[in-house]
């Protein structure tokens, strides 16, 4: 009788998608909290905690990867792994306490001559807590790194990861403390809380990136999800390392990525490969439902477009597409770009270099050929002949009079006009526009090229030195 008079609470008769999105808002102390005092929440708040797992080069990470996968109630949640890759420098393990103190504490959270200031809020204690959690954290950091112990525990957690949808593997910046008089231990990472360091991405970190990448998709592959992911990321990668990872890796694996929607491929160093080029050509071929692809590149060797994604691959379902560093042909770019114009509505170019081609009259067959309702242009643009453009943008500039413009003030400059000619599909005018006569072009205008337009610190001409000089001090 008494069950039959307990009083339901309101919250149980909300849908759990609803719960879910409440849920999605709220930090993730408050949502185990928030399991213990209601119910209704128990079911979506478990999907939202777990929904990501967050994965570190440690021993006990992956012991927590393990012991979820091997739940019942939390392994049926999870649906992407996330993999930071920073590790710490065991080169120069410091001989004892003192010299860690002066030497290694702090490390990625401050610049050496401020860590005098941020050590002196903790006790003597406090520190050596810091020191030994330090040093498990790097023995631990070692076994993972030794022998075939990460691919092993990788398999043997993914394989029980039903609904497994997506991994990454991560290269974060340092996260940037707050100012001295704001500094608490709250303000670091969960690692750092516990070791006073904050890991970073050492010299030669593309390598280990590399590493760490494909122990993820291939252990993922391998547990029977590659046909199920829908998203695949890796940063900060080396190319050449990565033809060789890939090329044991796709060696063991012959099916398709026919779920896969969104590819994002980071590369921090290269030079250029047939067979690593070959390798990530072989993962677009795979993946006919992408909708997003990104390939980064730090500026390295040719590159034709072509080799990247072949011509007779099927990408019906294209819908945005991101190139960074790359050197091509303005043909194969425009060829390559025509085969997705049914679909292909959102296009980001960043460092790009044509070999050879024109940016202009590239940019005026994307106003004409595609049907395209997003485009951001950032950093720079060359074809090593006559065009050597500088773009400043929010992102990148150091210009706070434009990264801090409105959007009534940003419609003036030449780079957010170029945009919208090229998305506006008529309705703007053409930034450039031809000029007959081009004699002392360079003393008048600061660049020599069969077109007028209006140079502004957005977007000039890089002959235009000292415009350049003039707009950085405004």
């Amino acid at each position: 009788m008494a069950a039959e008079f307990t009083k339901r609470s309101p919250l149980e008769k909300l849908p759990f998608e609803v719960l879910g999105m409440i849920c999605a808002f709220l930090p993730r102390a408050d949502l185990k909290a928030l399991r213990l005092v209601s119910r209704a929440f128990d079911g979506p708040s478990l999907s939202t905690l777990f929904r990501t797992v967050y994965l570190k080069v440690h021993l006990g990470s992956f012991e927590k990867l393990q012991d979820i996968s091997r739940s019942e109630k939390l392994s049926k949640h999870v649906r992407y792994i996330s993999y930071d890759c920073r590790v710490l420098d065991d080169s120069a393990v410091s001989p004892d306490f003192a010299h860690w103190v002066a030497n290694t504490a702090c490390s990625g959270l401050c610049h050496r001559p401020d860590v005098r200031f941020f050590v002196q809020q903790f006790t003597q204690e406090e520190l050596h807590g810091f020191y030994q959690n330090y040093h498990q954290f790097l023995s631990d950091q070692q076994h993972m790194l030794k022998g075939d112990n990460e691919n092993r525990m990788l398999r043997d957690a993914l394989q029980n990861l039903p609904r497994l949808l997506g991994v990454e593997s991560r290269m974060p910046a340092p996260q940037e403390l707050p100012p001295k008089q704001a500094w608490t231990q709250n303000s670091l990472s969960t690692v750092a809380q516990k070791i006073l360091v904050e890991p970073d991405m050492l010299y030669g970190g593309e390598l280990e990136a590399t590493r760490h990448f494909w122990a993820l998709l291939q252990s993922a592959c391998l547990a029977g999800h590659a046909e199920r992911l829908t998203h695949v990321h890796g940063e900060c990668m080396e190319l050449n390392s990565w033809r060789d990872a890939a090329a044991s890796s796709l060696a063991n694996y012959h099916g398709s990525f026919s779920s896969l929607q969104h590819l994002s491929l980071t590369f921090d160093d290269y030079e250029y490969s047939d067979e690593a080029v070959d390798h990530i050509a072989d993962i677009i071929a795979r993946a006919p439902s992408l909708r997003s692809l990104l390939l980064s590149f730090d500026r390295g060797d040719f590159m034709p477009f072509s080799k990247l994604v072949c011509p007779d691959v099927q990408l019906h379902h294209l819908r945005s597409l991101s190139l960074y560093g790359l050197c091509v042909t303005e043909a194969q770019l425009r060829d390559g770009l025509g085969a997705f114009r049914g679909t292909l509505r959102s296009l980001e170019l960043a460092d790009m270099y044509f070999c050879p081609g024109s940016w202009i009259l590239f940019f005026k067959f994307l106003n004409k050929e595609m049907t395209l309702d997003h485009v951001k242009l950032y950093s720079g643009f060359s074809n090593y002949f006559d065009e050597e453009w500088t773009v400043r943008d929010e992102h990148y500039s150091p210009l706070p009079a434009l990264a801090g413009a409105s959007a009534r003030d940003s419609r003036k400059y030449l780079v957010y006009r170029i945009e919208r000619f090229i998305t506006g599909r008529g309705r703007y005018p053409d930034p450039f526009t031809p000029r007959k006569k081009r004699d002392g072009d360079l003393e008048k205008y600061g660049y020599s090229l069969p077109w007028a337009f209006e140079q502004d610190r957005s977007w000039y001409h890089s002959d235009t030195l000292w415009l350049a000089r003039k707009w950085q001090n405004t």
